[in-house]
Order: C-alpha cells, then sequence, then structure tokens
C-alpha cells in the first residue's frame, strides 16, 4: 500500500530529457526521424544524485476505438473498432519501479536529471538495448543502481547468493 501511495504522489518531477545535450520537452524537440514513428522506444537514465535508474518507454500507445454508428455508415465498414496511436506520458514518466527507495528518492529529491541514452524502434530491440545497459560495466550490481531485476529475470538480491 505505502508503495502505491508514494507512485502517486510523485507529481511531475522534470517535464524535459537531455538528449545529447540538447532538452527534449515536447514530441518536436524529437529528431525528425522517431517524431511520427508509432513503434519508437527511449532507453533513458534517470539520475537522482549519483543513484540511477534505466528503463525503457513507447512514445506512443495503440488505442482501441470503438466506432460509431455514423462513422461505420460513412466508411461502409462492418468493423466496429479501430485502432488509433495516442502519445504516451513520456515526458512526464519516471519509470516504472515500485521500489520504496527510488520513490521516496524521487520524492525528497531537486537533483533530478532524465536522460534519454537512445532511440528504439520496436519493442524487442527496446527490451534489449534496456538489458544491454543494465548488464554493461556492473550494470545492476553497481551499489548506485537502482533497478532490481533485468528482464525480470535476474534479480538483484538472487544474484549475491
Amino acid at each position: 500500500m505505502a508503495k502505491k501511495k508514494l507512485k502517486k504522489n510523485i507529481s511531475t518531477i522534470i517535464d524535459c530529457w537531455q538528449f545529447k545535450g540538447k532538452n527534449i520537452c515536447s514530441t518536436e524537440d524529437l529528431p525528425k526521424k522517431y517524431q511520427n514513428n508509432e513503434q519508437v522506444h527511449i532507453i533513458y537514465k534517470i539520475s537522482i544524485g549519483d543513484k540511477y535508474y534505466i528503463g525503457k518507454k513507447i512514445l506512443m500507445n495503440k488505442v482501441k476505438k470503438k466506432i460509431s454508428k455514423k462513422e461505420r455508415l460513412e466508411a461502409n465498414t462492418k468493423k466496429v473498432f479501430k485502432y488509433e496511436y495516442k502519445s504516451s506520458n513520456w515526458l512526464q514518466y519516471t519509470g516504472s519501479s515500485k521500489d520504496i527507495e527510488f520513490l521516496s528518492l524521487l520524492k525528497s529529491s531537486k537533483n533530478i536529471k532524465k536522460e534519454i541514452l537512445m532511440f528504439v524502434e520496436g519493442k524487442y530491440l527496446a527490451a534489449f538495448y534496456e538489458a544491454k545497459y543494465l548488464f554493461a560495466d556492473e550494470g545492476m550490481l553497481h551499489p548506485n543502481c537502482l533497478n532490481k531485476n533485468i528482464l525480470n529475470r535476474f534479480f538483484k538480491t538472487k544474484i549475491n547468493q
């Protein structure tokens, strides 16, 4: 219960990301190649002081929407649903971790840096590069890394056993 409350209480911390020294504060600030691509994910690093969290986030969500009778008649179709893409919450995103240490650091710290490490097209490639960053240079085993597992398969607590 405490984890859920803590996650809910974290307000919009920083609405801009850093990518190669440039502020990314909206979709228009993204490199042109990724602005209208529904399959783009970011591999990111959120740093809080000397501690950090690495993850991945999709920029556009695929949403299933019901087609009205009027729309079906106008389009002369029997389809009941259509799919649309809408922007995810990537600008305000602060990671998927439910770890209490990470969440309390997010809430209490003023020294937060949100950095895009790379852009990736496709969810499998995004999972690969997230894992690559977490395995590289001690990755998750580094004392400052706040990630607790990689791909829900390698857990920080079990590696030291």
